[in-house]
């Protein structure tokens, strides 16, 4: 018996250390596989951390200066990057449009800007010791969470590890008024780095005539501040353009006029339009003059050059491509559209549209929405590496919708009933907007509407396809199929009803029958 019980406590004890070995195994296994996950599911260290930095005022007036002292770089130890160029980007706020930027080397030179002259920058870092590896460099290129190797960069040196910082501040002086913020890009060989947006700020209309109080009797208009732009520089017998947009007034800028060789005679009349193009016949250096006016007729004017030269007969210019046209309604963001322009031997280094109700757009896309009705002309000027330029015109027609409820306040009053936007839809007939609406709300359109001719006609239907009668003359011009939201021509030599070929058949078989029978009941009867 005792033996027996040796036996069994040498059993139990060797029963609970394997018992505790396997736990021990178990509890290894999840630690590694925790350990793992976390590997690989936490973020990878970012090669570079950048900041646009704070602007020093939160709310300003127009053609004020904002200052962003603490604009940063940092390349992170262990890293190296081949940085191509940096761009500082302010940004609307509301539709996220970009309306001015800086382009700047690493070094801190101005490479360019839109628009020109709106900024001023300093490198405060001290950048001639910058750690800059010709032959060797390697970084993480975070869009595919992996490293490379360069052909060159900044950043790790021989020396050990550490991060590389480079400070620089930005001045930016206010040319449009609404919200905004900034972003820093710092463009590389294979990838782009973007910070975070800066905090915003507003840009306000300058203040009323007599506003701050106690300046005693003040007029109640004040003169424009002209601003002609430039300095500029083009081709002989090559188009340029020429931008007053940066000219301001207390209450409207009202007129534009260019004096080409500062004579002073105008070349041109007025016009309400900032943007123009002239061409020079010959190389040299000009000085040209812009007057503006306000809507009390007051005046100023402003100077510039253009330096004019000779070009290559391999050297052509760009192709502008508008898109268009354009068709909303007020206070609807409408996205005007530029790439398919392109440039001949040359890169396209600027775009600026002239949306043509005084506004101006300057990005490749831009996004704007028109506060008043009407057609209005669409100018899209591209301008190349090679400073050439090309100008594509289109259209925007805008309806009033002054109740925002996404219709049109004619289509209102036309329809006469109370119906959504998913009760209407909008299509294009021969550069038309017109539209198809439901009045009882059962899925099916029941009236056809020419915003142009203010005609409204009923559908008609053929087959799952609606007719379309575009003049009221009660002839069907266009036929639409709402599968594949396509509009056509329609054929009216397609009217004739066309009978299926099973019926056709069936038809025959009924004939053939009831001809069987007869003859049957004729032989029947000695008739055959």
């Amino acid at each position: 018996m005792k033996t027996k019980t040796y036996h069994s406590h040498s059993q139990n004890r060797g029963t609970k250390k394997k018992e505790q070995w396997q736990k021990g195994v178990a509890i290894g296994i999840t630690l590694s596989l925790i350990i793992l996950i976390i590997v690989v599911f936490t973020p990878s260290y970012a090669a570079v951390k950048l900041s646009p930095g704070t602007p020093n005022k939160s709310s300003v007036t127009i053609n004020t200066i904002i200052i962003f002292n603490d604009v940063n770089l940092t390349i992170r130890s262990n890293e190296a990057i081949p940085v191509d160029y940096l761009n500082f980007r302010v940004f609307r706020s509301n539709d996220n449009s970009m309306v001015a930027q800086l382009n700047f080397s690493i070094l801190g030179t101005k490479r360019s800007e839109t628009p020109t002259g709106a900024f001023t920058m300093m490198n405060v870092t001290n950048t001639s010791d910058l750690t800059y590896n010709s032959t060797w460099g390697s970084g993480l290129n975070e869009t595919a969470n992996t490293t490379q190797t360069f052909n060159h960069g900044y950043g790790y040196g021989p020396t050990g590890s550490y991060d590389l910082t480079i400070l620089y501040r930005i001045e930016y002086k206010t040319h449009i008024t609404g919200t905004f913020y900034a972003k820093l890009y710092v463009n590389s060989t294979n990838y782009t780095y973007v910070s975070a947006p800066s905090s915003p700020f507003t840009v306000n209309p300058p203040l009323p005539p007599g506003g701050g109080g106690g300046g005693g009797d003040r007029s109640s208009n004040e003169a424009p501040v002209a601003d002609a732009g430039g300095p500029y520089i083009g081709y002989v017998n090559t188009p340029i353009t020429f931008s007053g947009s940066k000219s301001t007034d207390d209450t409207e800028v009202t007129g534009y006029r260019w004096d080409w060789t500062n004579d002073g005679t105008y070349d041109t009349d007025w016009s309400t339009v900032a943007i123009t193009t002239h061409t020079y016949l010959s190389k040299g250096i000009y000085t040209l003059r812009l007057q503006v006016k306000d809507n009390e007729n007051l005046t100023d004017f402003s100077s510039t050059t253009v330096n004019i030269t000779t070009t290559t007969n391999d050297t052509k210019a760009p192709v502008a491509d508008a898109a268009g046209p354009y068709n909303s309604l007020t206070y609807q963001n409408i996205h005007f559209d530029g790439s398919n322009s392109h440039g001949n031997n040359a890169s396209i280094t600027s775009y600026l549209w002239s949306f043509g109700d005084g506004t101006y757009g300057y990005n490749v896309t831009s996004t704007h929405a028109y506060e008043t009705a009407g057609t209005f002309t669409v100018n899209l000027t591209v301008t190349d590496s090679n400073n050439l330029i090309a100008i594509d015109m289109t259209t925007a027609t805008i309806e009033l919708d002054a109740n925002r409820n996404n219709i049109s306040d004619v289509l209102d009053e036309v329809i006469g009933v109370n119906i959504t936007q998913a009760d209407i839809h909008a299509l294009t007939i021969d550069g038309t907007l017109c539209y198809l609406f439901d009045t009882n709300h059962d899925g099916i359109f029941d009236y056809f509407y020419n915003s142009a001719t203010k005609i409204k006609t009923v559908l008609g239907q053929q087959q799952g396809k609606y007719l379309i009668d575009v003049n009221g003359d009660g002839k069907w011009e266009y036929i639409y199929d709402p599968a594949y939201d396509m509009v056509s021509p329609f054929n009216n030599e397609n009217t004739s009803i066309e009978i299926p070929w099973m019926y056709v058949g069936l038809i025959v078989f009924i004939v053939a029958i009831i001809v069987v029978i007869v003859l049957f009941y004729l032989r029947k009867n000695c008739y055959l």
